[in-house]
């Protein structure tokens, strides 16, 4: 109810921009709640909704309530079900969906997320804030008191930095890219490295096109709607079920 009155709220005081972040997969949740979760953010006609699986670290509290049966979280199957069903949900409301986790109206995507996707550069302020310039990834030190004496001499407070390797590049690169639902320009990513990412790693992008999870393609239609037309098969991009296997597709490069 809080959440559709903030909603409701910026409306009414004239944003012109609304984001909806939502958590599916949380113990107790059901397919069914799920689509009335969906049915109301569509209903605060939002410009962009970002719709997130729940991650269960260790250590936390709702993580020691379900490894000792106090909570049970959502089998595999339905939280299958949850994501087909916001993927075909949104997308038939107008929605279009560019990345996996993110749905927005046509001109809305989120620039800064895609900064990242696209591995565009980026400054970091603040406590453990972290940056990437140049080819190298910093972090600023999560120290208070060791941040502001820093500073106090005109110093960056970082406290570690790792300058990013060709090899290491060109894989970021990659599987950043198959994030996006357009995925990656074939031609473009190897004239900027100067590899061949499909001879590179062809026995693992061979493996998953067998297994249905990647595919080359030559338009932008598909199974969402994209950025981007393209002649002849120059893209990659992960598949419908690539999408749900995402993490598993990624670790093979890894």
């Amino acid at each position: 109810e809080e959440a559709e009155k903030a909603g409701s709220l910026a409306k009414e005081a004239g944003f012109k921009n609304i984001g909806i972040d939502l958590i599916y997969g949380i113990p107790g949740q059901s397919v069914n709640s799920w689509i009335k979760t969906l049915e109301k953010a569509v209903q605060l006609e939002p410009d962009h909704i970002s719709t997130y699986e729940l991650t269960v670290e260790s250590g936390t509290l709702i993580y020691d309530h379900i490894e000792k049966g106090r909570l049970q979280g959502p089998e595999e199957e339905k939280i299958i079900e949850m994501y087909n069903h916001t993927i075909d949900f949104l997308t038939a409301k107008g929605f279009v969906h560019y990345e996996i986790s993110n749905f927005s109206m046509p001109g809305y995507f989120c620039r800064h997320n895609l900064n990242y996707w696209d591995r565009g550069e980026y400054y970091g302020a603040g406590l453990g804030a972290h940056s990437f310039i140049n080819g190298r990834r910093s972090y600023n030190t999560g120290d208070l008191e060791h941040y502001i004496q820093s500073l106090s001499k005109n110093e960056l407070p970082v406290e570690g930095s790792e300058v990013i390797t060709a090899d290491k590049a060109l894989l970021e690169t990659f599987f950043l890219g198959l994030r996006k639902t357009e995925g990656i320009n074939l031609e473009k990513l190897s004239a900027s490295y100067g590899e061949d990412i499909q001879k590179v790693y062809e026995k693992q992008i061979r493996e998953l096109q067998r297994a249905g999870l990647i595919e080359t393609y030559s338009s932008s239609r598909g199974f969402g709607t994209s950025r981007v037309t393209s002649s002849g098969n120059n893209r990659m991009r992960l598949t419908r079920q690539g999408i749900l296997l995402s993490n598993e597709v990624f670790i093979r490069f890894m």
